[in-house]
């Protein structure tokens, strides 16, 4: 007889070139977190983050948000934010808000299969991983890093009382969730009241805490935010008509086939879902850089389906590989400037000169995130200027507090026009040294 061969001995290589495959398609979602973590090392930190740490420090320490420390943000945001409070840093904050965005790369892929088809799933993968990696759009810590897990997941699953749940978590969050509400009804019409029942239990397990304070919770959540998104219709104008071309630039191939896709596209929800990304980014009529993180997923859908129609025409896909091309170039620019940042930056240099002064500081301005660098916590309600600028009768009363009780030390800025407040002057001829800076000046010596 002929002896049987003997099996080769060691693993067959079949199994590891079938656990590759399994794994491949969560390679874009890989590759996103560990840029979004080498960019949450390399930024500076931004107002709207320092503001978080300020509100989490000030919880922990038993300070009311909204009547204490002023903030105009949703309860739900304390929670993703608690972190800091417990001492974590800023940039440990930014990984967390890495996980969360990278998370939501299976769900647009899940979108992706269920909606258009399953070869388009890890196109779609790829397609929003670098939209959300686009260097010229630093998301880093602010909510929409946040929001984009429970918004896209509200889409996905296939509960409705979870669906209603996961919106309700991302509107918490951040009040302009609700945009997407057109959304969750045209996927949910049938269903609806078992959609509003989840919402509505996650609305009233974030609203209850707030029961004690209850008059200054919906001045902040509800009055001061109409007054925060009232402007004059020709800021209005302005806003709608507005375009980040900066960040077009960097993505350009996925902006223009998205755009082909929207005309190839025959799937309601995701057409609605790009007009709300849209509408969102506008809401307030500021049109800030990161807003523009809630337009990733519809544009990623969309952009699969434009990229494969191109890809079908030889003088379509000439064009699709120039602008790739083109986009490769801006997006390597922006990646060195990253990459390059050196040394503390001008508002760095303030807080670190006022820092060494003895005393209370506070900053009359925008900039929060000079308390963050010079390790000051705010001792007075209105830490940022913002609501007191839009809101006279608050203005009133901290202009009045601040003539009464001048601080030890105040910070105000150069450049900040945005949010100029009209009795400045009134405050700074009350010290009697001040010490220059490229960034702003400090008045000592009240």
């Amino acid at each position: 007889m002929i002896p049987p061969a003997q099996a080769p001995v060691g693993p067959d290589p079949g199994v590891g070139r079938s656990g590759i495959r399994t794994l491949a398609p969560y390679a874009p979602a890989v590759l996103l977190f560990l840029w979004l973590c080498i960019e949450g090392v390399m930024r500076r930190v931004n107002p709207d983050e320092a503001a978080y740490k300020i509100i989490e420090v000030g919880i922990i320490h038993g300070r009311w948000p909204y009547r204490d420390l002023f903030i105009n943000r949703q309860p739900m945001t304390f929670l993703w934010y608690l972190p800091m409070g417990l001492g974590a840093s800023i940039t440990a904050e930014r990984v967390l808000a890495a996980a969360m965005m990278t998370a939501s790369v299976p769900v647009v892929m899940r979108l992706a299969a269920r909606w258009l088809s399953s070869e388009r799933a890890v196109p779609a993968g790829i397609a929003y991983a670098l939209l959300l990696g686009n260097p010229l759009m630093p998301v880093v810590a602010n909510t929409e890093a946040f929001i984009l897990l429970p918004l896209t997941g509200s889409f996905a699953v296939s509960s409705p009382f979870f669906a209603g749940a996961l919106f309700g978590v991302a509107v918490m969050t951040k009040l302009h969730a609700a945009v997407f509400a057109p959304v969750l009804l045209l996927i949910w019409w049938r269903r609806l009241p078992r959609v509003a029942l989840g919402g509505a239990a996650v609305v009233a397990v974030s609203v209850l805490p707030f029961v004690p304070i209850w008059h200054d919770f919906w001045v902040a959540n509800v009055t001061f935010a109409l007054d925060y998104g009232h402007y004059t219709s020709s800021d209005r104008l302005h806003a709608l008509t507005s375009v980040r071309w900066t960040l077009i630039y960097a993505m350009l191939p996925l902006w223009v086939t998205a755009l082909v896709g929207t005309i190839r596209c025959r799937k309601p929800a995701l057409l609605l879902w790009g007009l709300c990304s849209i509408a969102s980014v506008k809401a307030s009529g500021f049109d800030f850089d990161h807003y523009y993180a809630l337009t990733a997923p519809p544009i990623a859908l969309l952009a699969v389906e434009g990229i494969a129609f191109m890809h079908r025409r030889r003088p379509l896909r000439v064009m699709l590989v120039a602008m790739t091309a083109w986009a490769l170039l801006i997006s390597s620019f922006a990646v060195r400037s990253i990459l390059e940042i050196r040394g503390p930056g001008p508002y760095e240099v303030v807080a670190e000169a006022a820092a060494s002064k003895p005393g209370e500081m506070f900053v009359l301005g925008s900039r929060s995130d000079v308390y963050t660098y010079a390790g000051r916590t705010p001792e007075r309600r209105f830490f940022f200027s913002i609501p007191y600028v839009i809101r006279e009768h608050w203005s009133e009363g901290v202009h009045a507090d601040l003539l009464a009780c001048p601080p030890d030390v105040l910070v105000v800025f150069t450049h900040d026009e945005q949010w100029p407040i009209p009795w400045q002057g009134d405050i700074t001829a009350l010290y009697g040294e001040s010490e220059p800076h490229d960034a702003g000046t400090i008045y000592t010596q009240p």
